[in-house]
């Protein structure tokens, strides 16, 4: 199998973990923890636990200095944008956060081609805004939305999370290897998010919210897998793939949030908001669509 089929193989296995890991950071966020300084710090600390993986699989090495602050920024992007995901996730329905983390997507090739020089194909293009739209239009639910503060705070993620990708990209061309990227990323984001439960509020429920990490340990272990997973998939095909392709291909992360509500939600319903008897004709219409879009996003050019 060739690298870019890898890539393309891995933004899809990314894109699925994401797909229940929002579902379950909505449950998390709203139901478990109080204060969210505490939850991204767990999140942080459970990673490292992961970080083996990398270590068998492509051992980190040393990093240039000019690189270091393109991976800090990477770093910081990845414990910040998590406030205001939480945050919103507390006041907007999934599949409205799941919408906004698509719409920010669209300038993934404008910013990919001014920072890493990216050109894909007019047939890549055109797969890739199919998918955007397809995505957005599958989870929008104009009844639901409001042009609020999560509104406007989870547009500056999406964006946010395009610069993390683009400068991921860039570190790469720049030489730095998949398991260094990964290793000093885990490592940084820990020790920031470390920084932040030592303020007076976040200390004083450290013991509460770590009884209740205990208490769903399964669930928050198993949910953290996946998301470092996921992130860890992402990772790996920006080191091999375009970055506009990554960032189409993850936006189907849509068809996963409904294929797991309709696997699950009867067995937890506690964790899932969807209707899926809704508007069931336009649903699978778009997933059509979405399905059109991801053939023409990976015909390579």
């Amino acid at each position: 199998m060739s690298l870019y089929f890898i890539g393309i193989a891995a933004a899809l296995l990314g894109a699925i973990a994401h797909g229940w890991t929002n579902i379950v950071d909505n449950y998390f966020s709203d139901k478990i923890f109080k204060r969210l300084a505490n939850l991204i710090f767990f999140s942080a600390f459970v990673n490292l636990i992961f970080l083996p993986v990398v270590l068998v699989t492509d051992f980190p090495k040393s990093i240039p200095v000019h690189l270091w602050g393109a991976l800090i920024i990477i770093s910081l992007i990845e414990v910040f944008y998590s406030y205001p995901y939480y945050w919103s996730l507390q006041r907007m329905d999934t599949s409205i956060i799941v919408s906004l983390f698509s719409i920010g997507k669209i300038f993934s090739p404008l910013l990919a081609f001014f920072i890493v020089g990216e050109h894909l194909g007019i047939i890549q293009y055109i797969g890739f805004f199919l998918i955007i739209i397809s995505s957005v239009c599958l989870t929008f639910d104009p009844n639901k939305f409001r042009l609020n503060k999560a509104f406007l705070l989870m547009l500056i993620v999406s964006i946010l999370l395009v610069i993390q990708a683009v400068l991921y990209k860039y570190i790469f061309d720049a030489g730095v290897s998949w398991g260094s990227a990964m290793t000093w990323t885990t490592v940084l984001a820990f020790f920031i998010s470390g920084l932040f439960v030592f303020l007076p509020k976040n200390l004083r429920d450290f013991k509460e919210s770590s009884l209740k990490a205990k208490k769903i340990g399964w669930l928050f272990f198993f949910n953290q897998f996946l998301s470092w997973g996921g992130e860890a998939a992402n990772t790996l095909a920006l080191a091999l793939i375009p970055v506009s392709i990554v960032k189409g291909i993850t936006s189907i992360q849509s068809i996963f949030v409904f294929m797991f509500a309709f696997l699950f939600a009867r067995k937890l319903p506690f964790l899932f908001k969807e209707n899926l008897k809704e508007n069931t004709g336009k649903k699978i219409f778009l997933l059509i669509l979405i399905a059109i879009g991801t053939i023409l996003i990976t015909l390579k050019t």
